[in-house]
C-alpha cells in the first residue's frame, strides 16, 4: 500500500525519490542503496529512524558532495536541501507530518562574498551569486505539493539544467542590487587575496543583507581597520627573549640563545608567540627561505626583496605561516628597518659564532631567529 498523502512516510517517499533521482542524474552511485531502502520502507508506510545514523561521523552523508556535474552549484544546493529534509524526517520520533513547505530548511542564509578590510573593496563572484540564486529559488520551489505533481527525474533534470522558474529574474536582481551597492562582480574563484584595488592581503569573507534596493553589511561581519591599526602589540627584545625561554632554552655564545625543546610539534602556540614577539619589534619583518614560495607570496602580498628573501606584511597570520611553509626546512626571519643582503646575515649554526655575532652587530637587525635541522632547532640573537 503506497503511503498516504500528508503523512511522514509520504514525505519520506518524496524526499528519498528526489535524492535517488539526483544521484542517478549526477552519475553518483554513493548512497543509492540507502536512498532506495528509504523508498521501499516508505512504500510500506514505514520509517526507520536508525537510517538517520548516516548523518554522524567521518565519511557520513553530511560529508558527501557532488563535484562532477556541470551544474555543480545547483546539484549541491539541492543535495543540501534533501539532506536537511531527510534529517528532519528521520529524527525520532519519526511520526507526525512535517510542514509541507520546505522553505524553513534554507532560511537564515546570507549572501556571501569578500571584503578588503583596509580599502573597503567588496566583491562577489559569479559562482557566489549562483549559489545565492540556487538557495533562494529552491527554497520556494521545494515543497510537497510540487514534488507530488512532478516526476522526480523530470524535476531534478529541470533544476540541474537551470530551467527553474524565477532563477533568471532573481539572478538579474542580485546583480543589479550589487551594482547599486558598489559591490564588484568578478570571475574570481577562491579567496580574494591580495586585494585587486590596494594590493594588500587583509581580506575576509563578508556577508550582506537586503536593505531596500541595496545590500548592506550583515550584523557580525568584520569592520574596516581603523587608521593606524596594529596587527600585534608592540614588543621589546626582552619580551622576545622571555617568550623564547618558554620553548626551553640555553645560552650558546654571548647573545645567542638556543631552544632545547624535545618535541617541536607540541609547542606550536609557544613558537607562534616567539614569532609574534619578533614581529612586534620596530621595523619590518623579513624572511629568508630557500625553497619556492612564490604562490604563497603572491597570495599573501609579500614583497620580493631578492633571491630567497621576502618582506612579510603585517597582515600575514603567524600561526598559519608556522603550520605551512615554516613547519619544516631551513629559514631565517629577522626584524629590521631595511632588508639586509642575505650574504651578510649571520649563520647562528656556524661553528665560528664569534664571527657571526660580529656580523650581526654590523647590521641594523633588531633580532633574528634561525631555524635548522628541518625546523627542529631554533637559535635567537637580539640586541
Amino acid at each position: 500500500m503506497p503511503p498516504e498523502p500528508g503523512t511522514r512516510a509520504k514525505q519520506a517517499h518524496l524526499a528519498f525519490s528526489m535524492l535517488e533521482a539526483l544521484l542517478r542524474h549526477a552519475h553518483q552511485d554513493n548512497w543509492l542503496t540507502w536512498a532506495h531502502r528509504g523508498i521501499e520502507l516508505a512504500d510500506k508506510n514505514q520509517i526507520d529512524p536508525d537510517m538517520g545514523n548516516v548523518f554522524a561521523g567521518a565519511g557520513s552523508f553530511n560529508d558527501f558532495s557532488i563535484s562532477s556535474h556541470e551544474q555543480v552549484t545547483w546539484a549541491n544546493e539541492l543535495l543540501e536541501a534533501l539532506r536537511l529534509r531527510l534529517s528532519s524526517i528521520l529524527s525520532p520520533p519519526a511520526s507526525g507530518a512535517l510542514p509541507a513547505n520546505w522553505q524553513s530548511i534554507l532560511v537564515n542564509q546570507q549572501l556571501k562574498g569578500w571584503r578588503c578590510l583596509l580599502c573597503d573593496r567588496q566583491e562577489l563572484s559569479h559562482g557566489e551569486i549562483e549559489q545565492w540564486v540556487a538557495v533562494n529559488v529552491l527554497s520556494t520551489w521545494l515543497n510537497d505539493e510540487n514534488l507530488t505533481q512532478s516526476q522526480p527525474e523530470e524535476m531534478v533534470a529541470s533544476i540541474l539544467a537551470g530551467d527553474v522558474t524565477g532563477a533568471a529574474a532573481f539572478r538579474s536582481g542580485v546583480e543589479e542590487r550589487a551594482h547599486r551597492s558598489g559591490i564588484a562582480i568578478t570571475d574570481r574563484t577562491g579567496w580574494m587575496s591580495p586585494c585587486p584595488d590596494c594590493g594588500r592581503a587583509d581580506t575576509a569573507v563578508h556577508r550582506w543583507v537586503d536593505s531596500d534596493d541595496t545590500y548592506i553589511s550583515a550584523p557580525g561581519t568584520l569592520s574596516l581597520r581603523p587608521p593606524g591599526y596594529r596587527y600585534r602589540p608592540d614588543t621589546t627584545t626582552n619580551d622576545l627573549i622571555e617568550r623564547f625561554k618558554a620553548l626551553g632554552s640555553e645560552p650558546i655564545d654571548g647573545s645567542i640563545i638556543q631552544s632545547t625543546r624535545p618535541h617541536p610539534l607540541d609547542d606550536l602556540i609557544a613558537r607562534s608567540d616567539v614569532i609574534e614577539a619578533l614581529r612586534g619589534l620596530r621595523g619590518n619583518t623579513y624572511l629568508v627561505y630557500y625553497d619556492d614560495i612564490t604562490k604563497r607570496a603572491e597570495w599573501d602580498a609579500w614583497i620580493k626583496i631578492g633571491d630567497y628573501c621576502w618582506q612579510i606584511p603585517a597582515t600575514t597570520h603567524t600561526l598559519t605561516l608556522l603550520q605551512g611553509e615554516l613547519e619544516v626546512d631551513i629559514w631565517q626571519m629577522y626584524q629590521a628597518d631595511h632588508a639586509v643582503d642575505r650574504n651578510m646575515l649571520p649563520n647562528l649554526f656556524n661553528d665560528s659564532l664569534g664571527q657571526e655575532i660580529r656580523k650581526f652587530e654590523s647590521t641594523g637587525i633588531s633580532a633574528l631567529v634561525d631555524s635548522w635541522m628541518n625546523n627542529r632547532q631554533w637559535r635567537l640573537i637580539s640586541r
